[in-house]
């Protein structure tokens, strides 16, 4: 038996706790603070292939799948082609569009609801998507300028614009802007493979 299941959506809380991982010596978490290179993605394969000690099955969890670099993503893509007996490799992060789409194909897709903002989170998201959608051109770029001081930041913005944008999806759909959540989907994918942060948000502000 072999399984690879993929968790998106919600917060990074709510999918850990879909998984529920306890400790034992056929599990392993990987749950990096920053990225995850292929030299992980070659651990976790070694992993696998011995034999389960003590659960019917060997476990993999990467927590944050996001932060997995392009090459580990394709060195993973061949573990999921032709994953060990007995193995169970299970992918989290909050939006299936920052993996290869090779890898989302190879796995069960399960999605949580999208996270609900607190009310100051929406007044002040609000407020970021107002004064940009209102600017013109080169305000926006002066606007969205301090978002892109470094990678992270630029993806929190991103991030941030999304969850607001999908609250007033539910809340109120003829007045959301479908080309921008897809335009701010392909700005949290780049971001995730290292492209500049400042020509990332400068594209996606055209968008608004």
């Amino acid at each position: 038996m072999s399984l690879s299941l993929l968790i998106t959506g919600g917060n990074h809380q709510r999918r850990l706790q879909q998984v529920k991982p306890e400790p034992n010596p056929d599990l392993l978490v990987i749950d990096p603070e920053k990225r995850v290179g292929i030299g992980a993605v070659r651990f976790l394969e070694k992993f696998l292939q011995r034999k389960p000690y003590q659960e019917p099955v060997k476990t993999v969890v990467i927590a944050r799948a996001d932060k997995l670099t392009l090459p580990a993503q394709q060195a993973l893509l061949k573990t999921l082609e032709e994953p060990p007996a007995h193995s169970q490799i299970i992918l989290l992060c909050s939006n299936e569009n920052q993996l290869l789409p090779t890898i989302v194909s190879r796995c069960l897709v399960s999605r949580l609801p999208i996270v609900n903002l607190t009310k100051e989170e929406l007044i002040a998201q609000e407020k970021i998507y107002s004064q940009l959608s209102r600017a013109g051109t080169a305000q926006r770029f002066s606007l969205i300028a301090a978002e892109a001081t470094n990678s992270e930041t630029a993806q929190q913005f991103v991030t941030g614009q999304l969850h607001y944008l999908h609250h007033r999806l539910r809340t109120h759909p003829e007045t959301v802007n479908v080309k921008l959540i897809k335009a701010l989907n392909r700005a949290l994918s780049a971001l995730k493979f290292n492209v500049n942060p400042k020509l990332t948000l400068d594209v996606l502000s055209l968008h608004y």
